[in-house]
């Protein structure tokens, strides 16, 4: 019996990583897509930014329409990059990178190499999220639906080619994934560890971008669900709320030391969103849901 349990143990592991290697080798065959130029309209926002701030020491995002939680999760990678290529003599200074915030131009760059880089800590993420689908379906149900769940998310297509870009939506996704596996954790045993875990990821995810926040959500209603707590309101869920907050200032911390450019980037963005920019859509609550709606129905 022990001999058939550790054999099937065995069997799964196999499976997991032979998933994670196919889903890891899919995501980086197209990583170094249209180097030396970008081609992506996110990438700029991010790497020159990061470049930016390796330059001038200057920790400040400039700006908070794309919020700057992945700006921060790339910065320590750009350093160990350009220690690399110091180390190399391929760069004697951080002033040999030309950015967008030399030429005024965002769709070129002098050291493609930043951008391998950048993408690659998208492919990880992007892999890593497979796994945890794994566990979220391990725990929910059985090792097999993780192990059906992981091989959907590894050859998504939609998941597949936001797995490249220096953007976002990868690794909000990732935080967000996060945030679930913490929740159903939770659920499952009441533990505080679990209300950490979850406020700081979904935290983070909103920091990453802001609509993710409404993961919170997910750690609300995983309270609601938790067998285990004492009553509705109590000290377990202030700390989930609490880390919430912290992994927002962890990834967004210029939202408190600079809340005047928060503000005024925040309220372009309604502006933003309330005119049309796409065929078809017109301004206002209603007729985007509906424009949305078609394609749901």
């Amino acid at each position: 019996m022990a001999d058939e349990v550790r054999k099937k143990s065995i069997f799964i592991i196999v499976l997991l990583l032979l998933i994670l290697s196919a889903g890891f080798l899919v995501r980086l065959g197209g990583m170094w897509f249209g180097l030396p130029y970008a081609h992506h309209w996110d990438e700029p926002n991010v790497i020159h930014n990061v470049l930016r701030m390796i330059k001038t020491h200057d920790f400040h995002p400039r700006g908070f329409f794309h919020t700057s939680g992945y700006i921060y999760l790339q910065l320590p990678v750009a350093y160990l990059h350009y220690a690399l290529l110091v180390g190399q003599g391929k760069l004697a200074s951080p002033d040999e990178i030309k950015t967008i915030w030399e030429t005024g131009w965002p769709w070129t760059i002098s050291h493609p190499s930043f951008y391998v880089w950048a993408r690659a800590l998208t492919v990880i993420l992007g892999t890593v999220t497979v796994f945890l689908v794994y566990k979220i379906g391990s725990k929910i149900h059985s090792q097999k639906v993780g192990l059906l769940g992981a091989l959907f998310l590894a050859f998504a297509f939609g998941h597949i080619e936001h797995s490249r870009p220096i953007a976002s939506d990868v690794p909000v996704t990732f935080f967000d994934t996060f945030c679930v596996l913490a929740a159903v954790s939770l659920v499952l045993t009441g533990k505080k560890r679990w209300y950490v875990l979850a406020g700081l990821m979904a935290g983070y995810a909103a920091a990453t971008k802001y609509n993710n926040g409404l993961v919170l959500g997910v750690l609300l209603a995983a309270h609601l669900l938790n067998q285990h707590k004492s009553r509705i309101f109590d000290k377990s869920l202030l700390i989930g709320i609490l880390c919430f907050v912290a992994g927002s200032l962890v990834g967004s911390p210029y939202s408190i030391l600079d809340p005047k450019a928060l503000i005024e980037n925040v309220t372009f963005h309604l502006g933003y969103f309330a005119e049309p920019h796409g065929p078809g859509i017109q301004p206002g609550l209603i007729p985007g849901i509906a424009y949305y709606g078609k394609y749901i129905f």
